[in-house]
């Protein structure tokens, strides 16, 4: 997320302007509510693009652009070029998700802010286990709020060295 990355082309028509749009999707749960419960149904996910840039063919038919990755779900995301509103061309690019925590250190009780960014969408791509000291203490998603989430745990046990694991989760975590 956030990163830049170049794209390159050529065999297309000559002289005229690309636009660049980032394949993506909206989610959302499929939930009935209830006084005293919620129904979980399903995700459900809309496609859609979005724009991220664009660029002019030389006399050749080749360009060559700098786009930034927006900040958006994790995985890989088709990027299409259209030109006089056609797809004229489409690759690909991968975020790759970034989790950090803050602080470092800390009393016993000490908050714990866990930021994550790019985590996918799909299925065995969408949650993330958190582990402290090799116990299971929950899991991170980030279905309604494109792939950005940020989770509060509590520092425990003695004094001294602490692990913090994050790893794929499986799809049977609980809700």
């Amino acid at each position: 997320v956030g990163d830049s990355f170049t794209v390159t082309g050529e065999g297309l028509a000559a002289n005229k302007e690309l636009q660049f749009q980032w394949k993506t999707v909206d989610g959302s749960y499929d939930a009935k509510v209830f006084s005293e419960t919620i129904e979980f149904y399903e995700r459900k996910f809309e496609e859609k693009r979005i724009f991220i840039g664009r660029a002019t063919t030389d006399a050749q038919g080749r360009f060559s652009a700098t786009l930034t990755a927006p900040d958006d779900y994790g995985e890989v995301h088709d990027i299409y070029a259209a030109q006089d509103g056609r797809d004229v061309a489409r690759g690909g690019y991968r975020v790759l998700p970034e989790f950090t925590f803050t602080p470092q250190e800390g009393p016993v009780g000490t908050p714990i802010t866990i930021k994550a960014r790019g985590i996918g969408w799909k299925n065995w791509e969408s949650t993330w286990g958190v582990n402290w000291d090799n116990k299971y203490t929950g899991f991170i998603t980030a279905i309604t709020t494109r792939g950005s989430a940020t989770a509060l745990i509590r520092a425990a046990g003695p004094v001294g060295p602490h692990t913090l694991d994050i790893w794929h989760a499986g799809q049977t975590v609980p809700y």
